[in-house]
């Protein structure tokens, strides 16, 4: 993506008056990365950047301007996950300008880092990766070190914007049976020792919670003491607790973004759940989540013909 159309874009919007902040990104400290950006006047505008490590989800940034009139970045994951927030009427879609970017697909910095950890420079091009220092140069096939949650990804491109930027990219269905493999035929145990093996890692940071977008609850009940749900510190009974009650909180509502995996300081991949999640409720309520602004999820609604045998 050529950075000055947004850019360009940005400033136009601030210079006008039509938005008071973008949210955006712009480079990290470190080589693969990138870091939210809240930019609010046109001559700071030259700091934004998109390229394919612009991984984080924006949209639970908005929630930190209410008043305002908020541009944003959005990828298909960030647009999906604002429509959710529009649904849930957390946000006013007349306060929000939304530049569409169709994904180009992230890279996976992390297996990135284990091959050549401080490049000098990071060229992409023709399906090739190069990495190139003062003593070195590597290449590296691009397929090879996409991000596992962008190659399942079945909406690159923004379902929802003001503007889009860039041509719409080519889409596939997901492949739920391979996607989740064998823990569709898994019996009950298994998953249960597959999730108690994964998720007793986690050391009760939150960042899950914090990166997500649609995790927005005023006092999340981990932090409850009226009724206290559980203690804090790393109880295995109190971890898992925790995630099955976040991860159901998010059936119907999680769009996939992978964000939460991505920020685990610890490695916790929460994908094989919350598929699982939206696997589920795809095949029973034919919904995807993000997908229409006016259709709310799920378990926001009842109809005496819901089918009921996946919970029996």
């Amino acid at each position: 993506m050529d950075s000055d159309g947004l850019i360009e874009i940005a400033a136009r919007l601030l210079k006008n008056k039509e938005v008071d902040v973008i949210i955006g990104y712009k480079n990290g400290n470190l080589p693969y990365t990138t870091r939210p950006a809240f930019i609010k006047a046109p001559e700071e505008t030259d700091e934004l950047i998109f390229n394919r490590f612009s991984r984080i989800n924006l949209a639970g940034y908005i929630k930190e301007f209410r008043g305002k009139k908020v541009g944003i970045f959005a990828k298909g994951c960030d647009a999906r996950s604002i429509n959710m927030l529009v649904v849930e009427k957390q946000i006013d879609r007349k306060s929000v300008y939304i530049i569409g970017l169709p994904c180009p697909m992230m890279l996976d910095n992390s297996r990135l880092k284990e091959v050549f950890p401080y490049p000098k420079e990071i060229d992409i091009s023709d399906g090739r990766i190069v990495l190139r220092d003062e003593n070195r140069t590597v290449e590296l096939e691009f397929n090879e070190y996409v991000d596992k949650t962008c190659a399942r990804c079945n909406h690159r491109n923004p379902v929802i914007y003001d503007i889009l930027l860039g041509e719409p990219v080519v889409e596939k269905e997901k492949d739920y049976d391979k996607l989740l493999g064998g823990f569709l035929n898994m019996d009950p145990e298994k998953r249960w020792e597959l999730f108690e093996r994964e998720l007793v890692k986690c050391i009760r940071c939150y960042g899950c919670r914090q990166i997500c977008p649609t995790c927005y609850c005023d006092e999340c009940f981990v932090d409850c003491n009226k009724p206290k749900w559980l203690d804090k510190g790393v109880e295995k009974s109190d971890i898992l607790f925790w995630h099955i009650g976040r991860i159901y909180h998010q059936a119907g509502r999680c769009v996939d973004c992978g964000s939460c995996s991505f920020v685990c300081p610890v490695g916790i991949d929460f994908s094989p759940y919350l598929l699982y999640m939206e696997y589920v409720v795809k095949n029973n309520f034919n919904y995807e989540p993000g997908i229409k602004i006016d259709e709310p999820p799920p378990l926001q609604t009842f109809k005496k013909d819901d089918p009921q045998e996946f919970i029996l």
